[in-house]
């Protein structure tokens, strides 16, 4: 009589939510990720930004057209002027990769204004970081030296390249 094969045990949670001060809840590492590693897909229904009454929880992957909540971590994931990862969209999936290394504990963050064109979501910004513009707006609206450093990194949707 043969053995029964031991069940595949799914991987451990890369990541994890927390409650961060001011911000409300974020994302955390819960193991290192190495540069250019990908750290998360963003899911959620398409849907045209006329279908939204509230973007809060929204990803703009189009001139119009945004990923809406998926009532997963993916949602909770905070700006920062400063990220520690890039959006991209390769095959048709919305991603964030490691712009460096990531340590286990570090909060999880990009920039917001890398998926956003159309003035559909202009707000104030409390990242805390030191290079803080104090507010989040379209991708048009960043300096060139920032627009660079994004698109040398490829950190950016195919829509707005």
């Amino acid at each position: 009589m043969t053995e029964p094969k031991p069940k595949k045990q799914p991987p451990p949670p890369a990541l994890e939510l927390r409650d961060v001060p001011v911000k409300g809840r974020g994302v955390f590492a819960v193991r290192d990720f190495a540069k250019g590693e990908e750290v998360l897909q963003f899911v959620g229904d398409t849907k045209d930004v006329k279908e939204f009454a509230d973007l809060t929880y929204a990803l703009q992957i189009g001139p119009t057209t945004y990923l809406g909540p998926s009532g997963r971590i993916d949602d909770y994931v905070n700006h920062s002027c400063d990220p520690n990862t890039g959006v991209r969209d390769p095959d048709g999936r919305v991603v964030l990769f490691a712009l460096e290394a990531i340590a286990k504990g570090d909060e999880i963050t990009f920039d917001y204004s890398t998926t956003q064109a159309g003035q559909h979501w202009p707000i104030s910004c409390a990242c805390g970081s030191a290079n803080c513009r104090g507010t989040i707006g379209d991708f048009a609206d960043l300096p060139q030296e920032r627009q660079r450093y994004f698109r040398d990194r490829g950190a950016l949707l195919d829509y707005l390249k």
